[in-house]
């Protein structure tokens, strides 16, 4: 549906929702509303007809002025830029007006009593429901976050509130409330908690390999100075690899923008002086930074899982790599052996598995497959060619 015809739907909505501030309401005119004591169903309020339900609700502060200021109220709900509900005590929904059905572009009334669950996200109706018969039962303010369909089909977060409103006697009479879209903010809210998940896994992760690269060398060390200068040289490379996966842009040159240069590149800190310890054979693809930043973030954290729990926990350990092209897909199998045995596939995994299936699957496009052995690990990832060009914004 096009942005004119949406400005159109939605114009037409509200002109029907003014227009029956005029009209009559169940076939009774609206002059016979003029007071609490001439309304026939002091209980029920029709479709777009807010303001009449504020006309039957004693209030010390709100005194009605008849069909008048029913008119009057209604239009001001419709002009107001903020999707508006009423429902009846038992929560019943018997009025939205016209921002709700511009919104939503579903027909007038089509959401009345309880249709307007139907609207939701489906994972997010039973909770949103049962927060609801919540409030109806003790009369507390609602309040609760989900995903409404749009007119054009998109689910979007909203903000849903409600207040109860009391008659003389304390008694609930009716409740009102609001629908806010709050999606862009749900969303920045979504990627700072992950950012900070991140960070807080890169900083466990780099005391991690601290700590093993520091006890691996300590091992082979004749002093303390050999050590000091050992390690000097292998936090050095890990810095290099991590501007890598920060900021390929300004290392891409240094390292040659293809697979092979990125994973030689990432792998250099955890190499033995021999160079023994990683094995590449296969062809060879370039890369844009796009690619090359999201396979940094992948070998990267591989070669952490390694040195935490895999081959590169003991010296002897090594890491086989060998790439293939098989039709539109670059192939890369990862197969550690000689470190710890390998009884079963772990029941949970954490944070770095999920960011590397994440960053194959959605960064790149491919597919990932891990293999357990009581020999070790086995990876086996296919990455679309086309995908290895992303453009220097893919991240």
């Amino acid at each position: 549906m096009s942005d004119t015809s949406d400005d159109a739907l939605y114009a037409q909505r509200a002109a029907m929702a003014r227009r029956s501030a005029t009209s009559t309401l169940d076939g009774v005119a609206p002059e016979a509303f003029s007071s609490p004591a001439t309304d026939p169903q002091p209980d029920r309020v029709a479709p777009s007809r807010i303001g009449r339900s504020f006309d039957s609700v004693s209030l010390a502060s709100h005194k009605p002025e008849g069909a008048f200021h029913d008119a009057i109220s209604l239009m001001a709900t419709d002009a107001l830029p903020q999707m508006i509900w009423s429902a009846r005590p038992n929560g019943y929904h018997d009025y939205y007006n016209a921002q709700w059905y511009g919104y939503t572009g579903v027909e007038p009334g089509s959401t009345d009593g309880d249709a307007w669950n139907g609207m939701f996200h489906v994972d997010d109706r039973e909770s949103c429901w049962a927060r609801w018969q919540q409030c109806l039962a003790t009369g507390e303010p609602y309040e609760v976050e989900y995903r409404l369909r749009r007119r054009d089909g998109e689910y979007r977060w909203m903000l849903g509130r409600a207040l109860p409103i009391t008659g003389s006697a304390g008694e609930i009479v009716r409740w009102v409330g609001t629908c806010t879209d709050v999606h862009e903010e749900r969303l920045a809210a979504d990627r700072a908690e992950l950012l900070a998940e991140e960070m807080n896994h890169r900083i466990a992760n780099f005391f991690a390999i601290v700590g093993s690269l520091v006890s691996l060398e300590s091992r082979h060390a004749d002093s303390v100075e050999a050590l000091a200068e050992s390690m000097q040289a292998r936090l050095g490379s890990l810095y290099a690899a991590h501007r890598l996966v920060r900021s390929p842009a300004s290392v891409s040159a240094e390292v040659g923008a293809s697979v092979h240069g990125v994973i030689r590149a990432i792998a250099k800190p955890y190499e033995d002086e021999r160079g023994t310890r990683f094995a590449m054979s296969g062809p060879d693809r370039t890369v844009d930074d796009g690619a090359l930043t999201a396979i940094a973030l992948l070998v990267h954290e591989l070669c952490t899982n390694a040195i935490k729990y895999g081959a590169l926990t003991h010296h002897t350990g090594t890491i086989s790599i060998t790439t293939d092209i098989d039709g539109s897909f670059f192939k890369i199998d990862w197969v550690e052996r000689g470190g710890p045995t390998v009884p079963q596939e772990p029941v949970s995994s954490g944070f770095g598995t999920a960011l590397i299936r994440g960053t194959v699957e959605q960064q790149l496009g491919g597919t990932i497959e891990r293999i357990w052995t009581a020999d070790g690990l086995s990876v086996e990832m296919a990455l679309p060619l086309d995908r290895l060009h992303l453009g220097p914004n893919a991240r």
